[in-house]
């Protein structure tokens, strides 16, 4: 979970640190999961960092393959968890990655959702 703790903490340095190395631990490769999940709420890095609006943490999470579907416990995404807390730079990050990897059928949902939000503004 010290990915949760970088992601909370907009540790970016800590991060990569992470996610670049392996470690050996007894002669055991470690390998980081980048979409564990925290026990509380079933919370990804990349919703933690949405959460907290830590956009190069968010770009460094999806660069490094994290899954931006995943829901929590609460069915919330990374980009819902973004959009409710405001953090802006965070949904246009996350609605980018959408638009590269191939739009899925919840993140097109909530971009038009966004979309009609913006317009209202």
């Amino acid at each position: 979970m010290v990915l949760h703790v970088a992601a909370r903490e907009n540790s970016i340095n800590c991060a990569e640190a992470i996610l670049s190395h392996s470690h050996s631990s007894h002669g055991k490769a470690v390998h980081v999961e980048v979409d564990a999940l925290a026990m509380e709420h079933r919370q990804t890095p990349l919703m933690t960092a949405a959460l907290h609006g830590n956009v190069d943490i968010v770009r460094l999470l999806v660069a490094a393959g994290a899954d931006i579907d995943r829901q929590t416990s609460g069915c919330s995404t990374a980009l819902i968890v973004a959009c409710h807390y405001g953090h802006v730079d965070c949904v246009h990050a996350l609605l980018g990655r959408c638009f590269i990897i191939g739009t899925t059928a919840a993140s097109e949902k909530y971009r038009m959702k966004y979309d009609e939000r913006m317009r209202t503004t």
